[in-house]
């Protein structure tokens, strides 16, 4: 048995060993339940914009009308499948929940289409919830491959809990999805300066990388970014 399967064995059982697997879950509730917060409680001015997108994103899905799909320039591709997924979600689990039909020209101003909209908004919302909390689960464990466990617990555990980040993750919109894209990214970057086998980590950081740049433009600073530190 080579050498190279032994290092391999002992990552993989490190990976998987139960005290990984307790403190990903202690990320994740700690990342999850602040932000569950936000549900029922407050309402953000461009997060109608997003649930206005959203309904017509979904809609051109269904009518495989895919040059429609485009509704913002941020992009916010991510924001947008996984407002859908919410609209998707709600339909299965509670069918008799209001369906959107046409929508008009968004208009801040025009409060009953505000209402209108309002109703979709807590389905929306919990899809950006779930997967930022996953995210900072994914950037622990990324984390503890390259550093002590115990301060890749308390990096994460902190983006958990700081109050910006937690009002970001709990709306429906691009920022949050953003950060922890980014963050996982950058975290993926530094498994792969640190092993041989650097290529499966290589591409796992462009994957979040990218996830990170369809969120929200700005996201491409990640190029640069990664070249200074592979240079």
């Amino acid at each position: 048995m080579s050498v190279e399967h032994l290092r391999g064995t002992k990552s993989l059982h490190r990976a998987i060993a139960p005290s990984l697997l307790l403190l990903s879950g202690v990320i994740f509730l700690l990342a999850l339940l602040p932000r569950l917060g936000t549900l029922e409680r407050y309402v953000t001015p461009d997060e109608l914009h997003w649930v206005d997108r959203s309904i017509r994103f979904s809609q051109a899905l269904s009518r495989g009308d895919f040059a429609d799909t485009v509704q913002a320039g941020h992009p916010g591709v991510t924001t947008l499948w996984l407002g859908s997924l919410g609209l998707t979600v709600q339909r299965v689990f509670n069918p008799t929940a209001p369906v959107p039909g046409a929508l008009p020209d968004f208009a801040p101003q025009d409060a009953e289409a505000m209402r209108y909209l309002a109703q979709f908004l807590t389905p929306l919302r919990w899809p950006v919830i779930v997967v930022t909390s996953l995210n900072l689960v994914l950037l622990f464990w990324l984390l503890s491959r390259v550093i002590d466990r115990r301060a890749a617990f308390l990096a994460a555990a902190l983006v958990a809990l700081d109050p910006f980040a937690v009002a970001l993750g709990g709306i429906l919109h691009v920022d949050s999805l953003l950060m922890t894209f980014s963050l996982a990214s950058l975290a993926a970057l530094a498994n792969a300066l640190q092993t041989t086998r650097s290529t499966r980590w290589l591409i796992a950081s462009g994957v979040l990388a990218g996830l990170a740049m369809l969120s929200k433009s700005p996201a491409i600073v990640l190029v640069p970014t990664a070249g200074l530190i592979i240079a």
